[in-house]
């Protein structure tokens, strides 16, 4: 009897070795899956993007309108890091941004100008276009931008 105690005895406390040994493993820091979206969103974005077709939300007044007509097809964002490099006719503007939030192909990202002001907008990667929405006046309204060698 006292040896099958012993026994008992024993194998609970292999196996209890093993289960703590187990649990208290080096894994290493806890995954963001947040933070790696957000990462690999920005990845992705990085290159050269062509301005195909841009629908305000609301109807522009005449410069505007004429602006954005002569940059459909001809404005080109460069995302370069966290920097976006823009030029197009009479237009050459250099931004930072931040992508608040990321999941599968779609991204929440904050486009900063010179002054810190922050305009948002949201995007989903669709094989090589980013269709858009930007949600700030006078820029508000849906876009498409198609990835360029």
């Amino acid at each position: 009897m006292l040896r099958r105690t012993s026994k008992l005895a024993l194998s609970a406390l292999i196996a209890l070795s093993a289960v703590t040994a187990s649990c208290s493993r080096d894994q290493g820091p806890p995954r963001d899956a947040r933070a790696e979206a957000a990462a690999s969103a920005a990845q992705r974005l990085q290159g050269r993007w062509l301005l195909q077709s841009f629908q305000p939300a609301q109807q522009l007044d005449f410069a505007l309108q004429a602006l954005l007509s002569a940059q459909i097809g001809q404005l080109i964002v460069e995302v370069n890091g966290l920097n976006m490099f823009i030029r197009g006719p009479g237009v050459t503007v250099q931004r930072t941004y931040r992508i608040d939030e990321a999941y599968g192909e779609h991204l929440q990202i904050m486009v900063f100008d010179r002054y810190g002001v922050g305009f948002r907008a949201f995007g989903d990667f669709q094989g090589n276009t980013l269709a858009f929405t930007g949600t700030e006046a006078p820029w508000a309204g849906r876009g498409i931008l198609a990835r360029i060698p």
